[in-house]
């Protein structure tokens, strides 16, 4: 039997995925670390994408770059689908997932200013919720 931690070390050791990048888009990668005007977010990501074109091995990467190795792969599966442009912008979230179903701070101030809770001298989180279904 294979113990579950040699798997992972073995796992995490692997060679990364090599990433394959164009001249023109490791320029373009190399000139986002050398600005200084250039976000964080899109200089770590740079970086990432770098080192696995270098063939690091995954637990390296995430050593080296201090994040986890599914935030790495995250990022080289974004450089592959949409190159550079892909490491500039977050994904799209579902639209559905942040709309509301009605305007809860308005019912929460409302409730709170002009009702009092049964049996108490003060709003819970839980009755606030009964309340107004928020």
């Amino acid at each position: 039997r294979v113990s579950r931690l040699y798997l992972y070390n073995w796992f995490m050791r692997t060679t990364a995925e090599l990433l394959r990048m164009r001249d023109e888009q490791r320029k373009q990668l190399e000139a986002w670390l050398s600005a200084g005007i250039t976000p964080q977010w899109v200089v770590f990501r740079s970086r990432i994408c770098l080192l696995a074109v270098e063939g690091n091995s995954n637990m390296d990467i995430a050593k080296q770059m201090q994040t986890s190795r599914p935030t790495f792969l995250l990022r080289m599966k974004r450089f592959q689908q949409l190159g550079p442009e892909g490491l500039t912008k977050d994904a799209t979230k579902d639209p559905r997932s942040r709309r509301l179903r009605s305007n809860p701070i308005r019912a929460i101030v409302e409730a709170t200013l002009t009702t009092t809770p049964d049996n108490a001298i003060h709003w819970s989180t839980r009755a606030m919720e009964e309340k107004t279904g928020e």
